[in-house]
């Protein structure tokens, strides 16, 4: 039986009956790369410029490629039916948006494309839509109304097709939505014109009977005691009607308008950062002077440190001085934006609640005009058919004659906008 026994430096084995064995050779390292330290490091040299050219080469280039859309926060027609949002609202609203760019609703119908499965990185792909998806992107720029759309592939004309295609399902689809909205809208104002119409004749016929029966020509019912200037009242009446009617839709249309206002104002008062885009607060506040001129100054040093980073070090003074500046006009910036969004928050605050009081003035005229009109027509009906059985019916009929001709003009103006648009 024999045994092996090492050292740190030698191996050997005991002695056997032919004597003392000789010892093992022993590979020296540390020896070995004293000898030939330079022939390594100058092949190692040689080695590792090609090497990192061959990678650098060898690795394959990604493009990224975008496009941008706009979506207006005060005038929002794009899939949706709401003319003005406050900020929450456009939020939310956004985000369905960019769900419906990036989402399955897009995507899919880009992917049907032949021009878009004939790209070989798509065909190359088991599940398209997922590798679509995972390299899409979309970012919101700030607090503007941009979106940046875009997609990083290696192929650059594939990627700038597929950016097209995107844009286009998306814009399709959202004008399709938008002429859906509408037609729907068209159909139930269509349906609602018919029904005021057929009870504007249903009433008529009662005035027609009426007449009849006080034996009173249906062609001229002016006969009727003082009718040539009774139908003069009631073309005043009628009118006074309709301005009623407008002006009380305006004062709840400013009453609504400063009641969302207020909800910005008091998301102001606890962030004065905060944009408030109703009433385009943030559109008066971009084109004051005074932030223009700061923002201006910020683009300007930020290009000049931009500049120095190139040429010196993070740590140079001049780049900490630029650094410095930078912070100091950011933080005037931020501080006169806050101070010019509230001073123009008080400015808009005080014009509506001027223009709800001129609101409430007119209705207050235009109802006290209708109302007197009405009662002139009311006491000029009593005394002269008062003897008659027919007289709450002819009332009846006539006022609500005009109560439908005041809705067959709204539901037409609403016709009318609808299609304009």
């Amino acid at each position: 039986m024999s045994s092996t026994f090492a050292t740190e430096h030698t191996t050997f084995s005991p002695d056997s009956p032919g004597g003392p064995s000789a010892p093992a050779p022993r590979l020296d390292i540390k020896r070995m790369l004293r000898q030939n330290l330079r022939l390594i490091a100058g092949v190692f040299l040689g080695l590792s410029i090609p090497l990192s050219t061959a990678v650098w080469f060898l690795t394959p280039k990604a493009y990224n490629v975008y496009a941008e859309l706009r979506f207006q926060a005060d005038q929002v027609r794009i899939m949706d039916d709401v003319v003005s949002r406050n900020s929450s609202q456009f939020k939310q609203w956004l985000d369905t948006q960019i769900g419906l760019i990036t989402g399955p609703a897009v995507l899919t119908k880009v992917l049907s494309k032949p021009a878009i499965r004939a790209l070989p990185l798509i065909a190359a792909q088991a599940d398209p839509l997922r590798f679509m998806q995972e390299n899409l992107q979309t970012d919101t720029k700030g607090n503007s109304e941009l979106v940046r759309v875009s997609i990083r592939l290696q192929d650059k004309q594939a990627a700038k097709l597929i950016i097209g295609e995107i844009i286009d399902e998306y814009t399709t689809l959202a004008k399709a939505s938008e002429a859906d909205t509408n037609a729907d809208k068209r159909g139930a104002i269509n349906g609602m014109l018919d029904k005021v119409r057929a009870e504007l004749e249903h009433q008529h016929n009662r005035v027609d009977i009426v007449l009849k029966n006080l034996n009173v020509p249906l062609s001229d019912p002016s006969q009727i005691g003082g009718e040539d200037e009774m139908t003069s009242y009631r073309d005043q009446h009628a009118l006074a009607s309709t301005e009623m009617s407008k002006a009380k839709q305006n004062k709840a249309l400013l009453e609504s308008r400063t009641a969302t206002f207020e909800e910005a104002k008091a998301l102001y008062a606890k962030d004065p950062n905060t944009s408030i885009y109703e009433e385009g607060i943030e559109e008066m506040v971009s084109r004051d002077p005074g932030i223009q001129y700061l923002e201006a100054e910020l683009i300007r040093l930020q290009t000049e440190s931009q500049t120095k980073r190139e040429s010196l070090r993070e740590a140079h003074p001049d780049i900490k001085d630029f650094q410095r500046r930078l912070d100091v006009i950011q933080g005037k910036l931020t501080t006169a934006k806050s101070e010019i969004r509230g001073k123009r928050i008080s400015e808009v605050e005080a014009r509506l609640r001027q223009d709800i009081d001129i609101a409430a003035r007119t209705l207050a005229e235009t109802e006290e005009r209708t109302e007197s009109f009405r009662k002139t027509i009311d006491d000029h009906n009593r005394e002269q058919i008062k003897a008659s059985p027919e007289i709450e019916q002819f009332r009846d009929a006539t006022a609500e004659i005009d109560k439908l001709s005041t809705q067959k003009k709204d539901l037409e103006l609403r016709q009318a906008e609808l299609d304009l648009e």
